[in-house]
């Protein structure tokens, strides 16, 4: 995977992650200026920065269920872009998917930012954080039409 700009590129070797998830919580909804943010968490020696990796700059916030005060969100400095999260769990234990998290560091990585197809195993198994939802998740909804590519001007004001 790699940054925007691609001076920071990865690669990883996570097959099954321990989370896959939409998060809604208003830390990650800032940090990315989104209404939800998509996350993939595996152990963190199954992620190899190939590189860039002095571009990189984190930022350090004690989320609410940080109890190693560990989380860390990591971006590239030169175009800005959010690259993965990191932290130490505090205890090994099952995640909201079932699977199994030990006490191991993880990393955190928008699958968005691979310049591959995504996993199967990827999809996300839950959404997190719906008390901090912005968006209604109360009743399912077909949501906006969905075009394929950018709309030109035509099939913006008539997408049907």
């Amino acid at each position: 995977g790699s940054c925007y700009c691609s001076a920071f590129t990865f690669e990883t070797r996570c097959s099954i992650p321990s989370v896959s998830a939409y998060c809604h919580c208003s830390d990650c909804r800032k940090a990315h200026a989104a209404m939800l943010y998509r996350i993939v968490y595996f152990p963190r020696r199954l992620f190899r920065p190939l590189s860039g990796h002095h571009l990189l700059s984190h930022y350090t916030a004690r989320a609410a269920w940080d109890a190693t005060g560990t989380f860390a969100r990591h971006f590239c400095s030169k175009c800005g872009s959010r690259v993965f999260n990191s932290f130490t769990p505090a205890a090994p234990s099952r995640t909201m998917s079932g699977r199994y998290m030990g006490a191991e560091p993880q990393v955190g990585v928008p699958p968005a930012l691979l310049d591959c197809p995504i996993p199967p195993s990827w999809a996300p198994t839950c959404h997190i954080h719906c008390r901090e939802a912005v968006l209604d998740l109360s009743t399912p909804t077909h949501g906006p039409p969905r075009h394929d590519t950018y709309p030109s001007p035509e099939e913006a004001e008539n997408p049907y």
